[in-house]
């Protein structure tokens, strides 16, 4: 058994005080991200509550919050960090956990957690960085937790949510029928991100239409949204046959659904990381540098 899924095991048995999950709420990418949690919490039968950064006062001694998987906790982005740091400054003892992650660049909050911390890393970049500067009790190297999302219940289990119908939810149904169309003549895309996170080095035409964690960016967080979310992302990419992308969570997406996938690194190592990681041994996917 991997370490993650004996961590969720052994997890489901704890006792001593309240399992908190603290959610991505970003874009799909960060919605298949939470539905490999949500998976995993229904395989072993996982007791949680959420929290969020203004709920923290409600922790008590031994309590433990799981941190979504993801690459929040790096300089480009500011919630996921100063979630850690107000966690770090608690003045009594609960168990952190970092679910898998890629991490950089911030020495202040690895080198300042709780006693009782563990650590997933998803790729040996971050996990080398962490072993060195960290003060966690364990640190693991692991999959990405995308890769426990459950595509049976992503594409057949009935969801009650609906997105509101704004202007930017309405584009972005535009834009799925858009692909859908499209791919009916062309399978390959260009599915490249279009944000902070872009390599600046790679010349390749970006464009919104065709970034798909943003296009299929209805929600995530809660199970409801995540769910729809990611059902919303998952038929997206599977209009297409071969996917050259630059964002990882396409690329995980796609890999679940058995599709060619041409991976190029984002602006720093995650997809080489997660790739060589994760993916290197699958021959439908391959990463250009």
């Amino acid at each position: 058994m991997s370490k993650i899924l004996d961590f969720f095991e052994k997890l489901s048995q704890y006792k001593e005080g309240t399992i908190y999950y603290y959610p991505n709420n970003g874009n799909a990418g960060d919605a298949l991200i939470n539905m490999g949690f949500y998976s995993l919490v229904k395989k072993y039968n996982l007791k949680f509550d959420i929290i969020d950064i203004n709920s923290i006062n409600c922790l008590k001694d031994k309590d433990v919050v799981l941190i979504a998987g993801g690459g929040c906790l790096v300089p480009e982005w500011d919630s996921t960090p100063n979630f850690v740091r107000k966690i770090n400054n608690l003045e009594f003892n609960i168990k952190l956990v970092i679910l898998p992650h890629s991490i950089r660049e911030v020495d202040d909050i690895i080198i300042n957690f709780p006693k009782d911390t563990v650590v997933f890393c998803r790729e040996k970049y971050s996990y080398n960085y962490v072993l060195e500067k960290s003060n966690a009790s364990e640190i693991y190297l692991s999959d990405d937790i995308a890769f426990y999302a459950d595509l049976n219940i992503i594409k057949n289990e009935i969801n009650g949510f609906s997105p509101s119908l704004n202007y930017k939810n309405i584009i972005r149904k535009f834009f799925i029928l858009f692909h859908m169309i499209k791919s009916k003549n062309n399978k390959t895309i260009f599915a490249m991100r279009t944000d902070k996170e872009s390599n600046s080095t790679l010349k390749v035409k970006r464009l919104l239409i065709n970034d798909f964690s943003l296009v299929a960016s209805f929600g995530a967080g809660l199970y409801s949204e995540s769910l729809y979310t990611s059902n919303q992302f998952l038929k997206l990419i599977d209009f297409y046959e071969e996917i050259y992308t630059d964002r990882l969570h396409v690329a995980i997406g796609a890999c679940l659904l058995g599709k060619k996938v041409i991976v190029y690194n984002n602006g720093y190592y995650k997809c080489k990381g997660v790739y060589e990681q994760s993916m290197k041994h699958l021959p439908h996917i391959k990463f250009v540098e």
